[in-house]
């Protein structure tokens, strides 16, 4: 007690400072909450990526139709594949500027040093893959995926009419580092063949009928294993006999040209439940408006490039593919969102996007001037359930978990016009019966989340998990949990941090698998 009060008289004895000297600090004033981080939204749009400059009528690699993770250097001639954050599963392919409908034509590709790289998967699968080939604009980008295409790999298999057969003769060895494969593409005869090292890897095959009359492209798929593009002949680069290289062929035609600017561009986001019939408009709009040449954006793009990953992870998961694997594929395509909102292409996002923080954190990567648009497919339960028995068993994927499920429904909202999109496009209905559907699903997933989440036993023990129940779920599971905002499972917790010390999920589960 004497204490304080020798205190209390020492401080009433101090002097006060004059009037004058004292220096009012006015308070901030905020129309809103002020936030602790800038928002993507407030920051300027990112420089645009055009790519390397290329002479009138020169033969590269073409910057815009590529996969926007390939790395591109030497004015255009030498090509990688990005090795950060587990890309080195996926793979990276490009397509060069001209193709050609006539004649006959070669190009040829030089191996380079194979990149050494950590796999995030270690289930045996290769991590050194290479594909050289031929394609269509409108095949897929991967050589020997689909019938618009035929291609062959550095293990000495052919891929023709979608299918891989072996094509080297038995005992010849694998394509290797420092290995130069000329691709001969002979249009009078509708046949190619493929050299190495000027000698011959087998027969000719014959083109496909679909590839028949039409231009095709040089199209190179890597997986760690660089390579640079021959486009003319030189002293030390093979020639096959009464063939030209493509870069002094005077018929070469030119590939599709890139937009000058994003404001030529448009970003179209689907949103919609799994099974809703996303992937089908898709599919339909792609091909009605081919000029466009759209880029698909999802979950399912990603998962579709690493399928020797999702196929070893099958096995060891009794044939489902498992949470950790999408949330790994949901994180490389949040860098992939980052690299294509930099490039004048046209984009479609083909994701469930129904909760606002999905929503808005996938179209501030595209804030350069692109014409942003929503389009909102919500039938009934009924024709939802419909539309999910009509999926063919080998395109299902695996159901949701009730959480997630009710999750999207809590919290199922459409973008604001013009703030956020510039329209939204209502498929199979309009805007008044969507809005009562939406309300009608938010009570339903309120109500359902209200009843059945699991409640923190100790209000003062929840390792800052925002509602979290050890690993920083939302509702969900025990092990790992919807990983922040938007409530993405991830079995490794809830890292907010960059990718080499976590997954860095603010976003939501994106739509998990691409489906409906």
């Amino acid at each position: 007690k004497q204490w304080y009060q020798r205190r209390v008289r020492a401080t009433s004895e101090k002097t006060e400072l004059p009037k004058e000297d004292k220096v009012a600090t006015p308070k901030p004033t905020y129309t809103t909450l002020p936030s602790r981080t800038p928002t993507r939204e407030t920051k300027p749009p990112p420089p645009q990526d055009k790519g390397p400059e290329l002479e009138e009528g020169k033969v590269a690699l073409d910057f815009f139709n590529s996969d926007v993770f390939l790395k591109i250097q030497d004015g255009g001639m030498t090509g990688s594949n990005r090795v950060e954050s587990g890309f080195n599963q996926l793979w990276t392919c490009g397509r060069t500027t001209h193709g050609v409908s006539s004649g006959k034509v070669c190009f040829g590709v030089q191996l380079k040093e194979k990149l050494e790289c950590r796999s995030y998967e270690n289930f045996g699968v290769e991590k050194h893959q290479f594909r050289v080939g031929v394609s269509s604009l409108s095949g897929d980008l991967v050589p020997g995926m689909d019938a618009l295409s035929v291609a062959i790999d550095n293990f000495g298999k052919k891929y023709v009419d979608g299918n891989s057969e072996q094509y080297f003769a038995e005992g010849v060895a694998k394509l290797n580092e420092n290995d130069k494969i000329t691709v001969a593409l002979n249009q009078e005869d509708k046949t190619i063949s493929f050299y190495r090292n000027g000698e011959s890897l087998g027969d000719a095959l014959s083109l496909p009928e679909g590839l028949h009359g039409t231009a095709l492209f040089p199209t190179i798929g890597t997986r760690n294993m660089p390579f640079t593009l021959v486009t003319s002949a030189g002293e030390d680069n093979f020639t096959p006999e009464g063939f030209t290289y493509i870069q002094d062929f005077e018929e070469k035609e030119r590939g599709p040209v890139a937009p000058e600017t994003r404001e030529e561009c448009e970003v179209v986001m689907m949103i919609g439940f799994p099974s809703a019939g996303k992937t089908t408009y898709v599919k339909k709009l792609v091909e009605e408006q081919p000029e466009k040449h759209f880029n698909i954006l999802g979950t399912s793009y990603i998962l579709r490039r690493m399928p020797d990953a999702v196929e070893a992870r099958k096995k060891t998961k009794n044939g489902r593919m498992g949470y950790g694997l999408v949330n790994h594929a949901e994180n490389l395509l949040r860098i992939v969102f980052d690299l294509a909102g930099r490039r004048a292409r046209n984009y479609i996002i083909d994701q469930h996007n129904c909760q606002s923080a999905a929503q808005r954190r996938k179209l501030s990567y595209f804030t350069g001037g692109y014409k942003r648009t929503a389009v909102a497919i919500l039938p009934t339960e009924e024709v939802l359930k419909e539309r999910a028995e009509g999926i063919p068993e080998a395109e299902r994927h695996e159901d949701l978990p009730k959480d997630l499920q009710h999750e999207m429904k809590a919290y199922l909202t459409i973008p604001s016009v013009p703030e956020q999109v510039s329209e939204v496009i209502y498929v199979d209905s309009d805007a008044e019966t969507v809005a009562e559907a939406i309300k009608k699903y938010n009570a339903e997933g309120q109500d359902w989340l209200k009843k059945n989440r699991r409640r923190r036993s100790n209000p003062h023990h929840y390792h800052n998990n925002r509602g979290g129940y050890n690993n920083n779920y939302r509702g969900g599971y025990k092990m790992g949990g919807y990983n922040n905002r938007d409530n993405r499972y991830s079995p490794y917790g809830g890292n907010r941090g960059g990718y080499g010390g976590g997954y860095h999920n603010r976003g939501g589960y994106g739509g998990g698998y691409g489906g409906g």
